[in-house]
């Protein structure tokens, strides 16, 4: 038995060296596991917070999409009625100055009558 002691103690010692660096593996494996579950939890958080951002901005944009399409009808409509109404504007002056035309022609005849009577009673 005493031979196999000094034996014994080796293989204790080996033996515990051997645990001990399997368990500083194993907690060091633990570890880093923890450490890629941790990161993929927080890339999971943010692509959520992305999406959801996402959403929100598309959902945003439709809604300024709709607003600038009822501007833009808006507008048409706006449009068209200020060049009706400028068209029957312009056909009222055209009308008037028709009109004023007219009587200048009528005066003028009329003077020209005045002056000829003027001159055959002279």
């Amino acid at each position: 038995m005493n031979e196999l002691s000094p034996l014994i103690h080796i293989a204790v010692t080996i033996s515990t060296v051997c645990g001990a660096w399997l368990s500083i593996r194993k907690v060091s494996k633990d570890n880093q596991k923890e450490k890629k579950r941790h990161s993929a939890e927080i890339v999971q958080i943010a692509k959520e917070a992305d999406n959801t951002i996402r959403v929100q901005l598309e959902n945003r944009i439709q809604k300024l999409e709709l607003q600038v399409d009822n501007l833009k009808e808006s507008v048409e409509k706006d449009m068209k009625h200020l060049k009706e109404i400028y068209e029957a504007e312009f056909k009222s002056l055209a009308d008037k100055i028709e009109s004023i035309r007219s009587d200048i022609r009528e005066q003028g005849q009329h003077i020209l009558t005045l002056l000829t009577k003027m001159v055959d009673k002279d």
